[in-house]
């Protein structure tokens, strides 16, 4: 039941060119993958989000949002400046001594790095999909990106990114969210 590249028909992976993000692969399949492979998940594919719900929430889908707000408030460049540190990649208008906890490198730059993973795949599929509709593919990325486990294919090597080493197991994805929209107390 689970989703991966190895469920993936070989036909349809050899479609991308070499390196296309795993990623970008799963959300091409779902974006472009014949009805009867993708039965598998129907059911599970009927409780996600709807494509707005997505839009809303997600940070990287706001750019142009954040740059209108920034116009609105006189400033230029880079509009992740209204974000937090960490998902905008703005640790450096930090006055050093108010940061005491600095992470690694990997964990700085959050959205920055996903806009160029999100890009990369998408310049990716439309090699092999060239009609592919930017919403339809965006939101299946936010599918696979909001809902995926850590999976390598069993017997291969650890991938160089992490962030493609993605597997989506249905429903599972649900126990990693409280039923009580305050919290648990």
């Amino acid at each position: 039941m689970m989703l991966t590249i190895d469920c993936v028909p070989k036909t349809f992976a050899e479609l991308f060119p070499e390196g296309t993000p795993i990623q970008g692969i799963l959300a091409a399949f779902l974006t472009h993958g014949d009805v009867g492979s993708l039965e598998n998940w129907r059911g599970w594919r009927d409780t996600w989000p709807d494509p707005q719900s997505f839009r809303d929430c997600m940070s990287i889908s706001w750019i142009n949002k954040l740059q209108s707000a920034c116009v609105e408030q006189g400033k230029s460049g880079t509009s992740y400046h209204l974000l937090p540190p960490a998902a905008s990649g703005t640790w450096d208008i930090m006055d050093e001594d108010s940061i005491k906890y600095n992470p690694g490198a990997i964990y700085q730059d959050i959205l920055p790095k996903q806009e160029k993973r999100m890009r990369s795949a998408w310049e990716c599929v439309l090699q092999a999909f060239p009609d592919t509709d930017w919403n339809m593919f965006s939101y299946h990325w936010f599918i696979v990106n909001t809902r995926s486990f850590y999976y390598v294919t069993p017997g291969k090597e650890e991938l160089e990114d992490w962030n493609d080493a993605v597997g989506l197991v249905p429903i599972a994805d649900y126990f990693n969210h409280a039923d009580d929209a305050v919290g648990q107390t």
